[in-house]
């Protein structure tokens, strides 16, 4: 005999808004995005590893956004941007004539998830 066990709630989604080609890297920089998941939807933006592209390895301090967060309730859209600040004395900012990769992924236990990556390329100083 087989059990089937039904969930009832909304698989995850994730969509990039369109960004810029290269972005400054002395200035703030905002990714655009938007997620939708029923509660208990998990969504995180977290820097990429791959060869030819510099890793942002405290990007988790840098943004809230690259905290996992999880959904308390059914969210049909919802940006969720990726903020990186602009230089400081705390954050030496992006390089300049650089390409950063960053993923935002969407994950339910139940419902399965999504994810989608893209590329940041910086202004040469």
């Amino acid at each position: 005999s087989i059990q089937v066990e039904v969930v009832t709630g909304k698989t995850p989604t994730v969509t990039l808004l369109a960004n810029k080609d290269k972005y400054n890297p002395n200035s703030r920089i905002t990714i655009n995005a938007h997620v939708s998941g029923s509660a208990g939807t998990c969504v995180q933006w977290s820097p990429v590893n791959q060869e030819g592209f510099v890793y942002l390895a405290d990007l988790d301090k840098l943004s809230r956004s690259a905290k996992h967060q999880c959904f308390r309730r059914d969210i049909s859209v919802r940006e969720f941007p990726l903020e990186l600040p602009a230089p400081s004395t705390v954050f030496k900012g992006l390089q300049g004539g650089a390409r950063y990769k960053f993923k935002l992924s969407a994950t339910h236990s139940l419902l399965g998830s999504a994810e989608a990556s893209l590329v940041v390329e910086t202004l040469s100083p």
